[in-house]
């Protein structure tokens, strides 16, 4: 009869064993799927940023090279000048903002070549392994969606001051018409 129970008991711990290890595998492969969509949206922050850069440069070589041929600058009185210099300082706000989302910034995207090594190196339960490789993953996760804010938060910025600065332009370039 006792030895009965102990072979019940043994089965029930691998069973738990079983269990909670294939919640790890797919903890795991959640951690991996929420690190590629943080990864992604900071991918697609980027882009967004680029492209206000590219606009404003477009924005600022057109009204470059429409304005003088237009109207002579010699024409430039005081309160279209302000609205145009006004214009020219939020679009280069709104560039530089842009343009700063673009600086390269290392992020972790899981466990580094030596944890691997080490597994290869040593005999490591899987448990333990899954373990390690989900508490780098939440790690990395926490240290990436504030960057991912951060840089949407200022490509957002960039984004309304662009538009600000191409109203003050039309804006500029209708006084200096009219005036």
């Amino acid at each position: 009869m006792e030895e009965t129970e102990k072979q019940e008991e043994e089965e029930s711990e691998e069973e738990e064993t079983d269990t909670s290890t294939e919640a790890r595998r797919h903890a795991l492969e959640d951690a991996r799927r929420v690190l590629d969509h943080e990864l992604q949206s900071l991918n697609d922050v980027t882009q967004k940023s680029w492209r206000i850069v590219q606009f404003n440069g477009l924005v600022a070589t057109v009204f470059a090279a429409l304005v003088p041929i237009q109207s002579g600058l010699n024409q430039l009185t005081l309160i279209p000048g302000l609205v145009l210099a006004a214009a020219a300082l939020v679009l280069g706000y709104s560039t530089y903002t842009a343009f700063q989302t673009q600086e390269r910034e290392r992020v972790r995207t899981g466990p580094e070549t030596d944890m691997y090594r080490a597994v290869s190196d040593h005999d490591y339960e899987e448990d333990e392994y899954l373990s390690h490789a989900l508490r780098i993953h939440a790690d990395d996760i926490d240290a990436m969606q504030p960057t991912t804010e951060d840089k949407s938060e200022d490509v957002d910025r960039a984004l309304l001051t662009s538009i600000l600065g191409v109203i003050l332009l039309v804006a500029g370039a209708l006084l200096l018409f009219t005036v």
